[in-house]
């Protein structure tokens, strides 16, 4: 995707094997998944789903724990046919991509791996068994371990039956070392927040809120759910995203806009994730990246303009680029040519050598003094500071400040 910030789009189940367990027949190797059984479908599916620009993919490991197989006898296999389908959905990802269009070829595509609410199945076979809270929590921490070893990039919890249970696979999930997500199942706004708070605690980085069966194009001021999914982002900073139930979602509209507006970061399709389904949703997603990445580069316009008319003022020679500490990144897009550029963070301001650099752009809150310091006599920098109070230099000259919404724009020129 294109940032960390960008909403995703999630593709589930593309058959009803989800909740449908193998049945004795007459045909061979009858008692398989779907993905041992014909694995050639299953990456046809999921490639199919890459290709319509799903950003995660759900492995078919539904019917891989030790829970589904006992029924068939085959609950050692539980490891082996949960890394067969994570398998299956890597190699799916390589031909997908293969097949985007040229919009879509630099994104990456992410394998999610679904965590059930095993206790909805109840443990059975013969012998001794062990008392049903105890075999759940047994099930459930093993699964998500073997979903972890199986290589998934995260695991995506469920709808459970309380916000019991599922906070208790949230936190299997997540104590797997793997990025957990969970779903919230469709529930009055009043619930929301119970649910949201449990599941946040327990270590889920994302909460997927099942959709009502509501229709996306429709829109309505005090719609419950939209009401507590705008609530839970805007005052409960959670990062929150929308689960779509239906088969076939109708062509997204002021509904899906709004979501989208308020924050969601995530969409998906639990069953029924066809290309015909995904594909409105993926241009709905990246008509509101166009309106944001529009937005962005107005409100960045200013400081566009500071950075090139300092260029005006600087000499030729080394330039520096300050990013934020921690990002190691600059912005080539926004480096004026004609200087020999180089890039650090602002939390090694200190080590730079001092009068070394003929222009200087801060593009994160840095010490004018220190940025004095590292200047030649009578280079530039520019900055964009959040705090209005500036220090006194006594080798530089503040030689321009500008407001800029919530940024102070200083213009500095070292003098000896």
């Amino acid at each position: 995707m294109p940032d960390e910030s960008a909403p995703r789009l999630l593709a589930g189940a593309p058959w009803r094997d989800r909740l449908r367990p193998p049945r004795r027949s007459d045909a061979p190797r009858w008692f398989e998944p779907i993905h041992v059984r014909e694995p050639a479908r299953v990456r046809k599916a999921l490639a199919d789903q890459i290709e319509a620009g799903a950003d995660l993919i759900t492995a078919p490991t539904w019917l891989t724990h030790r829970r589904a197989l006992m029924d068939i006898g085959e609950s050692r296999r539980a490891a082996e046919w949960t890394q067969a389908a994570v398998r299956l959905a890597r190699e799916s990802i390589e031909e997908g991509l293969g097949r985007r269009s040229e919009a879509l070829r630099g994104s990456a595509v992410l394998v999610v791996g679904p965590l059930p609410d095993l206790d909805a199945r109840p443990e059975t076979g013969g012998g001794r068994l062990a008392e049903r809270g105890a075999a759940a929590d047994r099930d459930r921490d093993a699964q998500a371990g073997i979903l972890a070893d199986a290589g998934v990039d995260l695991i995506l919890v469920e709808a459970h039956s309380s916000v019991e249970a599922a906070g208790l696979a949230t936190a299997a999930a997540a104590g797997s070392g793997i990025e957990a997500w969970a779903t919230l199942p469709a529930a009055g706004a009043g619930e929301m927040d119970a649910w949201s708070e449990a599941l946040t605690a327990a270590g889920a980085s994302t909460i997927l809120l099942e959709a009502p069966d509501v229709e996306t194009a429709k829109v309505s001021a005090t719609d419950p759910f939209d009401a507590a999914l705008e609530r839970s982002i805007s005052r409960d900073a959670r990062s929150m995203g929308v689960l779509l139930q239906r088969d076939r979602p109708g062509a997204p509209g002021e509904r899906l806009r709004r979501w989208l507006e308020g924050g969601a970061v995530a969409f998906g399709i639990a069953e029924g994730a066809l290309p015909d389904a995904l594909k409105p949703l993926r241009e709905a997603i990246d008509a509101e990246l166009d309106t944001r990445r529009g937005a962005r580069q107005a409100s960045e316009e200013p400081w566009r303009t500071w950075i090139a008319e300092g260029a005006e003022r600087a000499p030729a020679g080394a330039a520096l680029w300050l990013a934020p500490s921690g990002s190691g990144a600059g912005s080539p897009d926004q480096m004026p040519g004609g200087f020999a550029w180089s890039q650090a963070t602002v939390d090694e301001l200190g080590r730079l050598p001092s009068g070394a650099y003929r222009f200087v752009v801060a593009a994160a809150d840095a010490d004018l003094r220190d940025l004095a310091r590292i200047l030649d006599e009578g280079a530039i920098a520019v900055a964009r500071l959040s705090d209005s109070e500036l220090p006194r230099l006594d080798d530089a000259q503040i030689i321009d400040v500008r407001r800029d919404g919530p940024w102070t724009m200083v213009a500095l020129r070292r003098v000896r």
